[in-house]
């Protein structure tokens, strides 16, 4: 595949006309899959409608040649005609070959076939192939037919299906191709991740940004899987922050995306990764997709959040929100967006919903819609009617018709444009009634609707539009027909067809007729007197007819001037009356020209200030970003200071968790020990008198019950012996990196310096509204002197300059709006900071840290001695209560021999001695290790050195205790902290 080349990528972001078609002239040279798509884009979303022209007709071109080959295309005889039945009567096989072959020869006839049997065929494998037909011989309108397909069960299916969606151009898809990132299958999931970028990169990136700021975890996650597709700069910087945030999971894919677009030359990307350490290892792709499915979260969290959106007070808010919660949803919005439409009362949410109901495709909106043709907003009639033409179901377009004659122009043009197709409808009559009307919101619709339709036999219409008295009319109707002629349509000269010359013109040749008809009787009189005339020989007859002829030329001429005169009166008449009507035109020409001059100087002051205030707003968003950095870096000290104070926080309450444990152990281990120092001086007291002294005072049972529960605690000990062992160095580092409160207060300081710098923005802000609304004022002023002048002078040139003023002054006003929403939300940022930055409780928060801190660091020189006498008692017990246990067994498998001597009593001593060996090896808190020979032995010890043991480490206990009773003390006078 030949990449798009950066030269292209320059002429296609370009702001000249030129340079855009000189890349549509390169991206149909170069002819590939990447070509399409932007070919596809600049037709959908370019501001110029003649280079939109311009690249639908470079991508039929590059559609009708791009064809993928196929070896045994050429082999299939294509039946004639191609139906459904001729087309089902095939086997598998046999109608992939001839959907190939349909391809390869560009059989765009077959499309009706297709379409039928779309329906009915069950093969994944012939369904995925006929997907792709479609796609490359379909139209926008066969996306609804496409869209079902989305979610088949077959991977080769869906994955074909964004392929032929993304040939038929459709960039309304957003909503339907998004859930796709989480398929099984990984080429499903490249194409719709690839498809978020190709098919709608503007809402797509608009829509990742509000993921990004959502804070949740999930979308962010997703949000910056996706921003690997789009290499940018901005993409780059949306991830950034994530680097230094607080969950690991995010910080980790964020590092992963800007090692990607660095790897693809972003700059912004670069530069970050060059601070970043060398990872381990690199992640594999089929992992990086797998991310984006972990992180996606279900549907009825999804609808939880559209209906939560529903709550949100601010209009505008409210709408961005159930955008962004709707196009997660994709389809399953539908039922939740119905509900809401009910109880919606601002008509801008209402319009707007609508619009998003048609992008879904989803015919159960039908109904809404249909309803929403009777609101009683014309914007909402006007959203409903597109939203249905959008749908295109047959029955709802019907109930469009009326809707043709309407009163607003923009449900009427919507009306037009959703029944083009529509067969059995005239469109002319209310297509004729838009471009007759007198108003110009009519015309300009008019033009609108005859740009979209295309079609031959309205081409006068947008002619006769082109000579209109509105400016922005003729502008518009010139740009369409300009772009028309270099897309291949065919417009004929205007002429004046009428054979008519102008009123004077006829004066004119009025006088020439009549002075022509003078001349020519007085030539005719000099004629016929020189025959005559003999050689000056007078004659009597010939003076008599000399006579006769002087008396009618006298008559002639009588007759002619007696006819001259009411001609001669007509004609002054009509001179004195054009001179009086040039008079009052010069008139009015110069009021008009004088109105336009004034306009003009004054919209020149207005525009001419705009840069002036564009610099101030400039300024006070250069003092508001740099006191913001300041505030960011103090955030970042508070947070590391708040972070210490919570360590703090958290290591006192585990020294306190140590000391309980310990005092447990304690608890345990004093009990058993005095229960069984008792427990041996009666089996001591008793021994003369009964021969088997322990029995009957403590079974063995009891005695593992009590191994048992020693070798639970023993886990507890062990672990408040490890903690103790590192409590004096981590009590020293924690006790070095508290702050101290003078430094906090010197960050939060920092503020409340960023709350008094919130005044600076408010005179660049009333300068830039009152400018804002003098340009207003201008731009209709300059509307009204082009309607006077355009009634007295239409072909003047003040004209160009009052429309490129005009235009400029929009201009202007549209940089205004932008740079005032943009120091609006960094006002608005700086607010929420400074309101955030203010943390009074972190100064009580410390004090109490410190104060525990310094009541732990006293007992904590008692504490390390405790867990070594805890656990030389416990290992005594231990041993202790193994003693007894095999004595008392001794016991019993006695009185057992005596009692039964047919069983096995060598087996019951061996699984007794096991089963205490291991519970001495479990509970034994030096970790001492016995076996059976050694276990066996136990019972012979005698009564009297197991007392001396128990004595001896009831002494030890005595110790602990004492221990344990200082540091108690301390700890009584500590107040826990609060964990902040």
């Amino acid at each position: 595949m030949v990449a798009i080349d950066e030269l292209v990528q320059a002429y296609l972001k370009s702001p000249d006309e030129q340079d855009r078609k000189k890349a549509i002239g390169a991206l149909f040279r170069i002819a590939d899959r990447e070509a399409v798509i932007a070919l596809q884009q600049v037709a959908e979303i370019d501001e110029s409608l003649e280079v939109r022209f311009y690249a639908r007709r470079a991508l039929a071109a590059v559609k009708s040649i791009r064809r993928p080959k196929a070896e045994e295309a050429s082999a299939v005889t294509i039946p004639d005609p191609l139906d459904a039945e001729i087309f089902m009567s095939f086997d598998d096989e046999q109608k992939c070959s001839l959907l190939k072959a349909l391809i390869d020869q560009n059989r765009s006839d077959s499309l009706k076939c297709l379409l039928a049997v779309m329906p009915t065929e069950q093969n994944p494998r012939v369904l995925a192939t006929l997907v792709m037909a479609i796609g490359i011989f379909g139209t926008l309108l066969e996306c609804r037919v496409l869209i079902p397909c989305l979610s088949h069960r077959d991977a080769r299916v869906r994955a074909n299906t964004i392929e032929a969606l993304e040939m038929l151009g459709n960039l309304k898809l957003f909503a339907y191709i998004f859930p796709l990132l989480e398929d099984p299958d990984n080429r499903v999931r490249a194409n719709a991740a690839r498809s978020l970028k190709s098919i709608e990169p503007f809402t797509s990136f608009r829509l990742l940004q509000a993921m990004i700021s959502s804070g949740k975890i999930a979308f962010q996650a997703s949000a910056i899987f996706v921003l690997r597709c789009f290499e940018s700069d901005a993409s780059a910087a949306l991830v950034a922050p994530f680097l230094d945030g607080p969950n690991e999971d995010l910080r980790h894919k964020a590092e992963q995306t800007l090692r990607l677009l660095a790897d693809r030359g972003v700059e912004r990307a670069v530069e970050l990764v060059a601070n970043l350490p060398v990872p381990a290892e690199e992640p594999s792709p089929g992992a990086m997709m797998q991310e984006l499915s972990d992180q996606l979260e279900s549907e009825p969290e999804g609808v939880s959040r559209l209906e939560l959106a529903f709550t949100i007070q601010d209009p505008r808010e409210r709408l961005e929100v159930i955008e962004k919660e709707s196009v997660q949803l994709g389809e399953k919005a539908v039922e939740p967006l119905l509900g809401y439409l009910e109880r919606e009362s601002d008509q801008m949410v209402v319009g707007k919903i609508y619009i998003l109901l048609g992008r879904l495709y989803d015919t159960r909106a039908i109904p809404c819609l249909l309803n929403g043709l009777r609101h009683a907003d014309d914007r909402c009639r006007a959203n409903a009617v597109e939203a249905l033409g959008m749908i295109g179901e047959a029955d709802s377009l019907n109930e469009l018709v009326p809707f043709l004659e309407d009163s607003n122009n923009r449900v009427c043009g919507n009306a037009i444009l959703a029944l083009r197709s529509v067969g059995g409808i005239d469109i002319n009559v209310p297509l004729q009634r838009l471009a007759e009307s007198s108003e110009e919101l009519y015309q300009r619709t008019a033009v609108y609707v005859l740009s979209e339709l295309q079609r031959v036999e309205f081409f006068p219409l947008l002619q006769k539009l082109s000579r209109a008295a509105f400016p922005v009319v003729r502008k518009n109707a010139h740009t369409a027909i300009n772009a028309l002629k270099k897309a291949g349509y065919y417009f004929p000269d205007a002429e004046d067809e009428s054979g008519q010359v102008p009123a004077a013109g006829e004066k004119g040749e009025m006088v020439d007729i009549i002075m022509h008809m003078a001349g020519k009787s007085g030539g005719k009189v000099r004629k016929e007197g020189v025959p005559g005339h003999h050689g000056g020989r007078p004659s009597l007859p010939h003076n008599a007819a000399d006579s006769g002829q002087k008396r009618q030329n006298y008559i002639a001429i009588a007759a002619i001037v007696i006819i001259l005169i009411p001609v001669i009166a007509l004609l002054a008449k009509l001179a004195i009356d054009y001179n009086a009507e040039l008079t009052v035109k010069a008139v009015a020409v110069e009021s008009a020209l004088a109105q336009a001059q004034d306009v003009i100087k004054r919209a020149r002051t207005a525009d001419g200030e705009i840069s002036g205030v564009m610099s101030q707003i400039a300024d006070a968003q250069a003092v508001f970003e740099r006191e913001s950095a300041v505030a960011v870096a103090a955030q970042k000290k508070l947070d590391k200071m708040r972070n210490a104070v919570k360590s703090a926080s958290a290591f006192v309450t585990s020294v306190n968790e140590a000391f309980r444990s310990l005092q447990n152990a304690h608890r345990l281990i004093d009990k058993n020990c005095r229960d069984l120092g008792k427990i041996v001086s009666a089996a001591r007291a008793a021994i003369t008198e009964k021969p088997r002294p322990l029995t009957g005072m403590i079974d063995t049972s009891k005695i593992r019950a009590e191994l048992e529960a020693l070798a639970l605690e023993k886990a507890g000990l062990e672990k408040a012996a490890a903690f103790i062992a590192k409590l004096t160095a981590n009590l020293q580092r924690l006790q070095n990196d508290l702050p101290k409160s003078p430094e906090i207060e010197q960050e939060q300081a920092k503020f409340k310096k960023l709350s008094e710098v919130l005044p600076v923005a408010d005179k660049p802000l009333a300068e830039l509204d009152a400018l804002a609304t003098s340009i207003l004022n201008e731009s209709n002023q300059i509307g009204e002197a082009e309607v006077m002048l355009v009634k007295v002078s239409p072909r003047n040139q003040i004209l160009t300059e009052l429309a490129a003023l005009k235009t400029s002054l929009f201009d202007g006003r549209a940089r205004l709006q932008k740079c005032r929403e943009s120091l609006v939300a960094v006002v608005k940022a700086t607010e929420d900071m400074a309101r955030n930055g203010s943390s009074p409780e972190l100064v009580e928060s410390l004090n109490k840290a410190v104060a525990s801190i310094e009541a732990v660091a006293k007992p904590a020189t008692l504490l390390p001695e405790i867990p070594d006498m805890l656990f030389k008692t416990q290992a005594s017990i231990v041993r202790a209560l193994t003693i007894l246990h095999q004595k008392v067994l001794a016991e019993a498998v006695s009185s057992g021999i005596e009692a039964d001597f047919t069983t096995n009593w060598d087996a019951v001593v061996s699984s007794e001695t096991a089963r205490v060996v291991a519970l001495y090896a479990n509970a034994h808190a030096l970790n001492d290790r016995v076996t059976a020979e050694e276990v066996a032995g136990f019972s012979n010890i005698d009564l009297i050195d197991l007392d001396d043991e128990l004595q001896a480490a009831l002494v030890i206990v005595t110790n602990a205790t004492a221990y344990l009773s200082n540091v108690g003390a301390f700890f009584d006078t500590v107040e826990r902290p609060e964990s902040n």
